[in-house]
Parts: C-alpha cells; structure tokens; sequence
C-alpha cells in the first residue's frame, strides 16, 4: 500500500494497513509510502512489521522537507532500533522527489545498520557453511569496500580465527 503526503491515511485506514499486514503470514515483501506519512501509527507499524516472520524486506519511500525536524529524527532512531533487534528485515529507502533532506538524514541512519545487519546474518549460518558464506560475501558484497569489510570482520571475526587455527592453513 502506498501513501503519498498528498493523501495520508486516516485513522480507519491506519487500522486497515496494520491488520491486513498482521493477517497476511507470507509476505516476504512490503513496500509503504512516504516515511514521513507513516510517522502518525509508527510505533504500531514497527510492532506489525516485526511481527512478520517471513518478511525480509520493507521499502519506505521519502518525499521529505529540506530540513528534518526532531520529531522525523526521533522516529529515525526508533527505525534503526527496529532494524538491530530485527536483522531478518532490511530495510530500504527510495528517493521520491522534492527536498533531499529527510532522505540523506534517514540513509545516514538506515544504511549503518544494514550493513552491519548483513553481516551480522551471516553468524546465523551452519558452522560448516560459514566460511564459504563469508568467502562469498567477501567477494560479492563487500566488492573491495573498507566498510563492508571492515563490518565483515567485526562480525565474523570468530571463523577468520578459526581458520587460521586450522591444520589447513599454512604460512
């Protein structure tokens, strides 16, 4: 469902979003509209979407002011907090139009913390599949990027330890 700033929804709509989202057990995405709309239920929101077993990505849109106020920011935090208590979701942000100030404030926010999420999802695989899987991510995710790297050892330090404690591994 899409929400522009043009139309936000009211409160039977608000109610309507929450439980259809809460019904639907499968979903695996979820695109909302504008952030700023859905500040007015976004606790509630947050709770719903978190809920969600299956849902491994949440596209907000961003039609911002130039200048976010505190309460855009605040609600920014409680975004992130979402996001590192629920790693299974990432979370993206798309540019529509307008004023890029809410937008750069909530990537700035946002994307720290999908990164470290990324790399944080991989300590959920097998330990027998780990190496591969960080082998992979280093190639194919990080690209050569000193933050993604960076945020790949942080996170997995303990298979790159082991790795190098293994009987395979020679100077």
């Amino acid at each position: 469902m899409l929400y522009s700033s043009d139309d936000p929804p009211s409160a039977p709509q608000q109610q309507e979003l929450l439980k259809a989202i809460e019904a639907n057990q499968n979903l695996y995405q979820l695109e909302l509209g504008c952030l700023d709309v859905l500040f007015a239920f976004w606790e509630k929101l947050l709770t719903v979407i978190g809920s969600q077993s299956s849902l491994r990505t949440v596209i907000f849109r961003v039609h911002g002011q130039k200048v976010p106020s505190q309460s855009d920011l605040d609600h920014l935090a409680t975004l992130a907090s979402f996001m590192r208590e629920h790693i299974h979701v990432d979370v993206v942000l798309k540019f529509v139009g307008g004023k890029k100030g809410l937008y750069r404030k909530a990537k700035a926010i946002v994307e720290p913390v999908r990164l470290q999420n990324r790399a944080r999802a991989l300590t959920h695989a097998p330990d027998h599949d780990r190496p591969a899987v960080l082998g992979t991510a280093f190639t194919k995710w990080a690209n050569g990027s000193v933050t993604k790297t960076g945020i790949l050892l942080k996170e997995n330090v303990d298979v790159l330890c082991s790795l190098v404690d293994s009987p395979d591994f020679s100077f």
